[in-house]
């Protein structure tokens, strides 16, 4: 991709948000033009609290799944400084870790583990309402001074797209309750079985036993969920299941 000054975000791209059914069609059409213009990894997250405390949430990504277990597991989001700008800023904002300065020694460790998964160079663009919080990340592609282009001529356009797919994501999430993380989102009686035994800290073997299954049955079971739910881990797929009243709480 060539960048030019003024990049804008086309309306055919505003007009397929805007009836875009599910977010799985929406991170298609936001990925697909994000690869236009030369960004090849992405993130979207939105968090919001409702009336009754319940909390609603929307995600998607095409970050290494690798990254994102470890990201959760070691609990980075607390040393996180994208994310911790993100909190605290209205407006957008690039980052560039090489030339990051001074910070803390564990903030230093998330930069650098995130690069080796090529996570570099990127915008941020965070997303703040009443009891919301969503935040929209792409990665730029390229040498460093092709990611520095990239960076400079599309930050608009970047920043109109994440509005869009915000409000266009928050709509559907409000209208399915948050269960419509993917188009399949339903679990089949077998998988809810699986699952609910994950949840009480049962291994593959101990499943197939209780259900009288092979073990690697109930481990396609589970990679299905967690394709169905985007999550990286079985423990997250049981949490968000529960969570969202697809199995019973443990």
């Amino acid at each position: 991709m060539e960048p030019q000054l003024g990049v804008r975000l086309p309306e055919r791209v505003v007009t397929d948000l805007e009836s875009a059914p599910t977010l799985t069609e929406i991170e298609r059409i936001a990925a697909d033009f994000l690869n236009d213009i030369g960004f090849k990894q992405y993130s979207y997250y939105m968090a919001r609290r409702r009336p009754h405390g319940e909390r609603l949430e929307g995600y998607f990504s095409n970050f290494d799944r690798r990254w994102i277990t470890r990201y959760l597991e070691k609990n980075y989001v607390c040393d996180d400084l994208l994310h911790v700008n993100a909190r605290r800023s209205v407006l957008p904002f690039t980052w560039m870790p090489r030339s990051k300065g001074h910070i803390p020694a564990r903030s230093a460790q998330v930069f650098s583990e995130a690069q080796d998964y090529g996570i570099r160079d990127g915008v941020a663009i965070p997303v703040h309402g009443p009891d919301t919080f969503a935040l929209v990340t792409a990665i730029a592609d390229g040498s460093p001074r092709e990611r520095e282009e990239i960076l400079t001529y599309t930050r608009d356009a970047v920043t109109s797209l994440a509005l869009h797919v915000h409000e266009r994501a928050s709509n559907v999430l409000e209208a399915t309750g948050g269960a419509g993380l993917t188009d399949d989102a339903v679990l089949t009686e077998r998988e809810r079985e699986c699952l609910r035994w994950v949840a009480a800290g049962k291994t593959s073997g101990e499943i197939g036993d209780i259900l009288g299954i092979a073990e690697g049955t109930v481990g396609q079971h589970i990679a299905n969920v967690r394709r169905k739910l985007q999550t990286p881990t079985r423990a997250h797929a049981a949490v968000r299941a529960m969570h969202f009243a697809l199995i019973d709480a443990a």
